[in-house]
């Protein structure tokens, strides 16, 4: 991990992002992330295999060593909470999402910083995922009301507890 940077910006020559759905974006740093995030060791945390990606990082399997199960290990992207202001907001919702416990909300259980590479550990879920489901084709109508009623219990009991989701 110590040279991450210094490849991804000499060896792989990663520059250049692109906008994809109006937001910068880089589709040779995603190749380079998977190939070399898979069997790396954040803290404690060993990467197995990517499982989702979205604007605030790539989001991966990953084995937590002390506890022996697996997680979600979010890798937020280079640079993210560069400013102590950022990482203060940062760690303030970790923070405040760490102390939510529903049954359709997803547990923090850790955030931290190792060799410059950002990241925030939740619980992993291993089920299907949305994109995948709905690629298969069109839900069922009842299936998508359990699963909006499922959803909107979980926002539900984040705003109670003065927690906004700005991304949905």
């Amino acid at each position: 991990m110590k040279r991450f940077k210094e490849l991804r910006h000499k060896e792989w020559g990663l520059r250049g992002p692109k906008r994809r759905h109006g937001k910068l974006y880089d589709y040779k740093t995603e190749r380079f992330y998977d190939a070399f995030m898979i069997g790396q060791t954040l803290g404690h945390y060993q990467i197995v295999e990517r499982i989702g990606a979205g604007g605030m990082g790539v989001v991966y399997r990953a084995r937590d060593s002390r506890l022996e199960r697996d997680v979600a290990l979010k890798v937020l992207p280079e640079g993210a909470l560069s400013e102590p202001d950022a990482r203060r907001r940062f760690r303030n919702e970790a923070l405040a999402l760490a102390r939510l416990n529903h049954p359709n909300i997803c547990s923090v259980f850790d955030f931290n910083t190792e060799n410059g590479v950002d990241f925030l550990v939740m619980e992993y879920v291993p089920e299907e995922s949305l994109d995948k489901r709905l690629a298969q084709g069109s839900v069922p109508l009842d299936q998508v009301a359990k699963l909006g009623a499922q959803f909107a219990a979980g926002l539900a009991a984040a705003h109670a507890q003065g927690v906004m989701h700005r991304d949905l």
